[in-house]
């Protein structure tokens, strides 16, 4: 039997505990059907776009079907793939009318790594809005509707939301500009929810890959473009052959995706694995330095974001999971092809801890088994 490695998360934002039951279903999908694939032979570049098409598919994430509404009452989604083992990177952003967005990443790596087009043109990497539906249309992605792709809960919160910005609008008119910052903080805050869903994988033959897919904010403006398309951003994946120390990483980062994408936290949290002697206490320190302490944000907001890190060193039977969140929680699932079932973790800022502000790291230790032997050019 082959042996890997998945994890996927939910986001990181609020979870509800009266929906615990409901993410449950959402994980246990998405690593069973990724398991499934890597037990029968398959790559992890195929089994992170297989588990995140499942939380896509899932009503109570924010990507794919159920994903938030632009301002003017659309869907557009982002989504991101990168194989560790290539270190190919394919991304689509602001795409309406796709069911699954991360698939269409999934082709964008695949079509990368059959090298140049006709007439040594280079394949792209990043697509965008129309050009990005017109590119998944030619390689067979059926368009589907809009309707299909909104549930209630998420057009119920747009209502909500938009009726509060209207709110913000008189009390800026009627209170001037700073009473108005105040409302727009409080509300953003009152009712913070689940962001970029996104998974790590590593292979019977040791190779990584990451992926991430989200709808996005609540009442973006249409054709805005989150993490998740950036490189090194919202997923990293980096395999043994390009470390000089024999070891592999995946990341997928989840929050607000104006912050993470300046701070390229991905690609930051592998490396600090890679280089670093003890996980745990690379992942908490990147995460401290370059996000919650970066310069590069200058502003007083709270640093909303989450990482989930895998680490698996080339020679070793076991491999380390982490995940870490400045928000209120973060739901992690994670299933190795020795586990029998998927197991969950709700993460949560200790009592007390002000989100956007402090955080707080978890783990396992996964035990897949030892890698199979790199295959033979033929």
């Amino acid at each position: 039997m082959s042996c890997g490695i998945i994890g996927v998360h939910l986001g990181a934002g609020y979870h509800s505990p009266d929906r615990q039951e409901e993410y449950r279903g959402a994980i246990n999908k998405a690593c069973q059907e990724a398991i499934s694939l890597l037990k029968s032979g398959g790559s992890a570049v195929d089994a992170v776009s297989v588990g995140v098409a499942a939380l896509e598919d899932c009503h109570c994430t924010n990507a794919g079907i159920g994903s938030n509404l632009t301002l003017d009452g659309s869907i557009e989604c982002d989504a991101g793939l990168m194989d560790g083992n290539s270190m190919h990177f394919g991304a689509v952003g602001a795409l309406s009318g796709i069911k699954n967005p991360v698939k269409v990443a999934h082709t964008m790596v695949r079509e990368q790594q059959k090298g140049l087009l006709s007439c040594g043109r280079i394949p792209p990497c990043v697509l965008v809005g129309n050009g990005a539906l017109q590119w998944a249309n030619n390689h067979g992605f059926r368009e589907v509707s809009m309707s299909s792709l909104i549930t209630q809960r998420a057009l119920s919160s747009y209502r909500k939301h938009k009726r509060r910005l209207a709110e913000v609008a008189c009390e800026a008119q009627s209170n001037g500009e700073n009473v108005a910052k105040q409302a727009r903080m409080m509300s953003m805050s009152e009712e913070a929810m689940q962001d970029t869903v996104g998974a790590v994988c590593m292979d019977s033959y040791g190779h990584t890959a990451s992926a991430v897919s989200s709808g996005g904010i609540v009442l973006k403006h249409p054709g805005r473009i989150g993490h998740a398309v950036m490189f090194g951003c919202g997923c990293w994946a980096q395999s043994h052959r390009q470390s000089s120390v024999g070891v592999n990483a995946a990341c997928s980062t989840s929050g607000c995706g104006e912050q993470l994408m300046r701070c390229c936290l991905a690609k930051a949290c592998c490396q600090a694995v890679i280089d670093g002697d003890d996980p745990s206490a690379a992942v908490s320190s990147v995460f401290q330095k370059q996000f919650l302490k970066s310069p590069l944000l200058g502003d007083d907001s709270p640093r909303l974001g989450g990482a989930l890190t895998l680490q698996c060193g080339d020679d070793t039977r076991k491999s380390e999971l982490l995940w870490i969140h400045s928000t209120e929680s973060m739901c992690v699932g994670y299933m190795d092809t020795g586990l029998t079932r998927p197991k969950m973790v709700i993460s949560r800022l200790p009592k007390g801890a002000q989100a956007g502000k402090s955080f707080t790291l978890g783990g396992t230790v996964l035990c897949p088994g030892p890698p199979d032997p790199e295959p033979k050019p033929t």
